[in-house]
């Protein structure tokens, strides 16, 4: 279930929980949730809960919390750094290549004239992210 764009998940399930906790007794009493003087309190509860995950809360993720999602985060660094080396090295193939005809040449010059990317990023450590 996503948290949404406002309370409303959060009101849901505080209403839910009490009514099955109410539900419980005997008798049961799960439909008081549903008063108009009871629902303003859930309504309440529920912002403030919203409140604390989407605007307070700081999700962080380490290597020793999620070991998939940094293995693969390694892996695309690696990955990366070997496309670099490789692009590298194409380059200065072409740079030492001497075409005899016209096309050749061509290709040369249009291979030469792409913009080299830069270094590849270094994998992070941590992550520190909002929910919204």
């Amino acid at each position: 279930m996503a948290l949404g764009s406002d309370h409303q998940t959060c009101t849901t399930e505080f209403v839910e929980a009490m009514r099955a906790k109410l539900d419980q007794r005997t008798p049961p009493s799960g439909a008081n949730v549903d008063r108009p003087d009871v629902r303003p309190n859930f309504e309440a509860l529920g912002e403030a809960v919203f409140q604390i995950l989407s605007a307070r809360a700081d999700t962080r993720s380490q290597p020793a919390q999620d070991p998939a999602f940094w293995n693969w985060a390694e892996a695309v660094s690696a990955r990366l750094a070997e496309l670099r080396s490789w692009q590298q090295g194409l380059r200065q193939a072409v740079q030492n290549w001497s075409p005899p005809d016209v096309a050749g040449q061509q290709l040369r010059a249009a291979i030469l004239d792409l913009t080299l990317p830069g270094s590849a990023p270094t994998s992070p450590a941590s992550l520190t992210g909002r929910i919204q």
